[in-house]
């Protein structure tokens, strides 16, 4: 009678424990903030080395899986101008997928561009905080190498985090990363710009560009503090390097599940050519709306553009660089799909909103360049992502394996036991936590040479015993009578 009791309680700690494991979605735990981490530091487009930094939150009262935890890496937009890892939507997403289970990560990254050495004006901001003026470069090349920078600046910060990975139990295996805006063109770099014969033209060594006019000294780029002023910046455009960059580069293998592009798009073709293996998926949200991504193929800000010249009286922005917008990513992902390429499976979620400019003027609620729904969109991409999930327990150890040969169940005896636990003694050194049915910590050891645990002063339970050895994680459930 008492075995079968045992065994009841067993089955019933079993199925709570079942229940209560993330399902990625809901929103269901209590989350902890590391702000301004120092990733990295890199040499910003006019010289000035900048300082690298992110914000990191995870979960506080989850049980982690056996392999860890998800992980994904939020960028910001703001045209590469602007934005900051603490504004608009990112902290946000960070929160709210901590929340769900991930450990989750806000980045900051390179920012600036030439402006034009013309005299362009127009009495017109507004966009992220960016005026009408400081969008106008010297040439199309420097939007392109703006983006270059800042895919090379989150591929360290990625692998920076990956360097994290047994501090905050993180599961190398399930990796997403995300963007709004020019974050969203950064993701994608992120997760597609993987061999380097893909590397922009504009990315190799070209000519220098002639100084900014004055006009832009002052706001665009004392103000933002890319310089001191004009005569102190380097006018050099030098070869920009590895897709990879240079930050952080012994970091272990890890696998990217997903990328979630939020009214973005790509500036190249980056499906064609791909590293082997399983492709990332893509969760896709825009609006037609959108003054400053184009939903279809055409020039950044041809909406914002086209708006500040009828009701500006501005001239049209210069130097702007054609762009896919999602709808044109999607157009390209089934063009090559047809051609019997492989392509990432995708989600579009795509609003009808088609207000015109002056609608989106007189009612900031029709912004197309925006979540029409936080909720729902996030709710969306977090279902998609979830999809995407290796929930196995057999956990990353390189590059092309997994640990398929070794058993990821600690064993351990006696198991019901009225005190003391002997473990295997190839384990001795390995990182042991044990943990009640609620997920509170109650030990947390290295195996010392006598291979036992001595439990006898807890209450009579069930317990989850995990342990980490040669960078695999064991676990089991253990009853104490």
């Amino acid at each position: 009678m008492r075995l079968i009791l045992l065994s009841t309680f067993f089955l019933l700690s079993m199925m709570a424990n079942i229940k209560a494991q993330p399902n990625w979605v809901d929103k269901v735990y209590s989350t902890q903030t590391i702000k301004d981490l120092h990733y990295g530091e890199a040499l910003d487009y006019g010289g000035t080395i900048r300082s690298l930094t992110l914000d990191l939150a995870y979960p506080m009262n989850d049980q982690p899986p056996i392999c860890g935890r998800p992980l994904m890496m939020i960028i910001h937009g703001g045209a590469w101008l602007g934005g900051d890892k603490a504004q608009d939507y990112p902290p946000q997403l960070m929160k709210d997928f901590a929340e769900r289970g991930y450990v989750t990560a806000s980045i900051n990254y390179r920012l600036g561009m030439f402006q034009t050495e013309k005299e362009i004006n127009c009495n017109i901001s507004g966009i992220n905080g960016l005026q009408w003026n400081c969008l106008n470069m010297t040439d199309s090349l420097e939007w392109v190498r703006a983006w270059y920078r800042a895919v090379q600046d989150a591929k360290g910060a990625l692998r920076f985090l990956i360097d994290q990975h047994d501090d905050f139990q993180i599961d190398r295996r399930n990796v997403f990363v995300v963007g709004e805006s020019a974050g969203a063109f950064t993701a994608m770099g992120v997760v597609y710009l993987d061999e380097e014969d893909e590397k922009p033209e504009a990315c190799d060594s070209i000519a220098a560009v002639p100084p900014p006019h004055q006009l832009y000294e002052q706001s665009c780029i004392k103000n933002p503090g890319f310089a001191l002023d004009i005569d102190s910046m380097d006018l050099h455009r030098s070869d920009l390097g590895s897709i990879h960059g240079e930050l952080n580069p012994d970091a272990d293998p890890f696998q990217i599940k997903a990328c979630g592009d939020l009214y973005g798009g790509l500036f190249q073709d980056l499906f064609s050519s791909h590293s082997p293996g399983d492709i990332p998926a893509l969760y896709l949200y825009h609006q037609p709306a959108d003054l400053i991504v184009p939903i279809n193929y055409n020039r950044i800000l041809s909406g914002f553009s086209a708006c500040s010249s009828s009701i500006g009286g501005c001239q049209s922005i210069y130097g702007r660089p054609y762009t896919f917008g999602s709808s044109s990513v999607v157009d390209l992902i089934k063009d090559l799909q047809t051609n019997g390429t492989s392509v990432p499976d995708y989600y579009y979620d795509k609003t009808t909103n088609n207000a015109s400019c002056l609608e989106q003027i007189l009612n900031p609620a029709l912004g197309g360049h925006s979540l029409d729904n936080y909720v729902l969109r996030t709710g969306n991409m977090a279902a998609f992502f979830a999809e995407k999930m290796d929930q196995t327990n057999l956990c990353l150890i390189s590059n092309t394996e997994e640990n398929k040969a070794e058993p990821n169940q600690l064993f351990i005896y006696p198991n019901p036991t009225s005190g003391v636990l002997n473990l295997p003694s190839n384990m001795i050194g390995g990182l042991i936590t044990l943990t009640n049915s609620q997920g509170v910590l109650l030990l947390d050891q290295r195996l010392d040479p006598s291979c036992q645990i001595d439990i006898h002063s807890f209450p009579a339970g069930l317990y989850h015993l995990h342990m980490i050895h040669n960078k695999r994680v064991l676990t089991t459930l253990v009853i104490k009578r």
